[in-house]
């Protein structure tokens, strides 16, 4: 309540990765459709691009089971729970390789 979104993404990443951030840059909403217990929630995830430094040291919460780096040409799809996360991932790499 009484936050911004880009507040919330600042917010979740530093308490889930102990990261702050200051620089981001949204690049969409994406429909989601989460089941739990046979019932649908339809959400609609936000994608943002932050930018971190080189020397960034991931700390996940005891919430996080873990917290990996991976090369966009290393993307095992088949592992990604939710088509809206693929989806997110998929214009993050069309942006990337726009910007070359």
């Amino acid at each position: 309540m009484n936050e911004s979104i880009e507040d919330a993404v600042k917010r979740e990443i530093f308490e889930e990765l102990h990261i702050s951030i200051t620089e981001m840059k949204y690049i969409g909403s994406f429909p989601n459709e989460y089941v739990f217990k046979g019932v649908s929630y339809f959400t609609c995830d936000m994608a943002f691009v932050c930018k971190l430094n080189n020397n960034t040291i991931l700390k996940p919460a005891d919430d996080v089971s873990e917290a990996i780096l991976i090369k966009t040409k290393d993307i095992d799809y088949q592992q990604i729970s939710f088509p809206s996360i693929t989806n997110i991932l998929k214009r993050y790499i069309n942006l990337k390789s726009d910007e070359i």
